[in-house]
């Protein structure tokens, strides 16, 4: 067995762990109260106390912990218990955890962002621009014949210039291609 941790130890790793008992006190009043043991030294076996806590601990008398983070903290409790010291299957777990908290701070974050109105959907945003870019191509189109009316001497063959003109330029811009990215 790998050796045991001292009080101020293990209430360090239980602290490290977002478990409860992570003070000096609480661990010292768990092995007052006989939830958790200690050897003949009065080392504590990390992974049998956090057993012990959790199976010995009373719901009832719980302090400063929300009913979900409970639950939360003895299944974190319960994992840990159950992987062997120094198989590696705990920082396994660490990583899993670690990964889960980013990927939820990312989501808070997004979320926020699109409350606060700086992100925006990209369908909302791409029918947006396709009622945009229609009605610009509309107005266009229609460019030579209000020509017509407000130069009243223009030709029907400088409107025609016109016309053709405009939609040499719409063409060009239907066909644009975004460039590639480096």
């Amino acid at each position: 067995m790998a050796e045991g941790f001292s009080q101020r130890a293990y209430a360090r790793h239980r602290k490290d762990l977002n478990l409860p008992g992570g003070t000096v006190r609480a661990v010292q009043k768990a092995l007052a109260s006989g939830r958790i043991k200690a050897d003949a030294k009065g080392k504590i076996d990390p992974a049998a106390a956090d057993a012990a806590w959790t199976r010995n601990t009373d719901e009832g008398h719980r302090r400063n912990y929300p009913a979900g983070d409970g639950a939360e903290r003895e299944d974190a409790a319960a994992e840990l218990t159950m992987v062997p010291a120094g198989s590696g299957q705990t920082s396994n777990y660490i990583k899993a955890r670690t990964a889960k908290e980013i990927w939820s701070a990312k989501s808070a974050q997004l979320e926020f962002e699109r409350k606060s109105g700086k992100l925006i959907d990209a369908d909302e945003a791409k029918a947006a621009l396709a009622t945009m870019i229609g009605a610009a191509r509309a107005k266009l189109l229609g460019l030579h014949l209000k020509c017509k009316t407000r130069i009243p001497h223009l030709t029907r063959e400088d409107a025609a210039v016109i016309e053709t003109l405009i939609r040499e330029a719409l063409e060009e811009l239907s066909a644009w291609q975004k460039p590639p990215t480096a």
